[in-house]
């Protein structure tokens, strides 16, 4: 009889990507198998409302809920965008019963972009 093999998890990350559309937020563990997703659509929000911070922070309490029943307690942020989720996601997940381990800004940022080719003579 094959029995089914239950990974409890503790530590996960989160991954927070949060556009001026709308905010992705997924939990994985630490090899990158995810346990828990969600947007500012899974809310119920339609159209503009799914990047407000109220969606932001609807989201993130709902799969801080769903992550903690899975074995997760403790947490690092990964913070991707510019939209107005970041901030609420982080204070949601400060305010559930997970512990935030670290917090970290991965935000590309452009720096002046690589070197015009020379100007044609003619």
């Amino acid at each position: 009889m094959l029995k089914k093999r239950i990974n409890l998890v503790n530590t996960g990350i989160v991954h927070v990507k949060s556009t001026f559309n709308n905010t992705l937020i997924c939990v994985t563990d630490l090899k990158g198998n995810v346990i828990v997703s969600g947007s500012g659509g899974s809310t119920g929000l339609k159209g503009q409302k799914r990047s407000t911070y109220y969606a932001a922070q609807a989201t993130s309490s709902l799969l801080a809920q769903k992550s903690f029943k899975s074995g997760i307690r403790k947490v690092y942020i990964r913070l991707n965008g510019f939209g107005d989720g970041r901030e609420a996601c982080v204070k949601t997940f400060l305010s559930e019963k997970l512990e935030v381990l670290k917090i970290q800004d991965i935000t590309k940022i452009a720096h002046g972009g690589c070197k015009l080719a020379k100007k044609r003579r003619i």
